[in-house]
């Protein structure tokens, strides 16, 4: 949101799941949680998956799950008027059972911002890209393609594809790692997109 706030020269579309644009959007209970949660009581598998399983230093979590505290409660403060000239296309998420931002909030921005789309995803939450990362790449792959973003979920040659998917899945597998998604960037361009788990 920064980027399309400050350099909207730079994006051609946008899609964001459940971005807050302040933190008056933010589920209080949520939010309540997120500043006074301790590295004892964060879900394991939340911490595994986003921080310790991928960090050069995870056991440095502790420092980082405060810092994440602090910026929940202060971040972000966008303005409406930040966004009232947008021309860009902007798709919002809203998963139909999250807890963690309010969909009143993401009706009334997506209904303030010029060329927003906002879209229900039922039966998921927050965690919709992680959950079902195959169904949330056609999601947005598709609203990028309808934007003329010119994004083909692949332009490689299927040996090539196949090495990338078994080292992935090798991967995956080997680390315990129960969802991904991959994008791989040739020239400036996106040539590989996938969910995997």
């Amino acid at each position: 949101l920064d980027m399309l706030q400050q350099h909207p020269e730079r994006v051609r579309a946008f899609a964001g799941m459940e971005p807050n644009f302040t933190v008056e959007g933010t589920n209080p209970g949520f939010l309540e949680w997120a500043t006074n949660v301790s590295p004892e009581t964060y879900p394991a598998f939340w911490a595994d998956l986003y921080y310790r399983n991928i960090a050069p230093d995870p056991e440095h979590f502790p420092e980082f799950l405060k810092k994440m505290g602090v910026m929940w409660s202060t971040q972000p403060t966008f303005t409406k008027e930040d966004f009232a000239a947008n021309q860009v296309p902007i798709l919002l998420l809203s998963g139909e059972l999250s807890d963690v931002v309010q969909p009143a909030h993401l009706a009334e921005w997506a209904a303030a911002i010029p060329e927003t789309t906002l879209k229900s995803v039922p039966g998921y939450g927050h965690g919709f890209p992680t959950e079902n990362p195959d169904e949330f790449l056609d999601i947005v792959g598709a609203f990028l393609r309808e934007q003329g973003s010119g994004l083909q979920l692949s332009t490689l040659d299927d040996a090539t594809v196949a090495k990338i998917e078994a080292l992935v899945e090798g991967t995956m597998a080997s680390g315990q790692v129960p969802g991904a998604a991959v994008g791989i960037v040739k020239d400036g361009e996106l040539v590989y997109a996938k969910g995997f788990g």
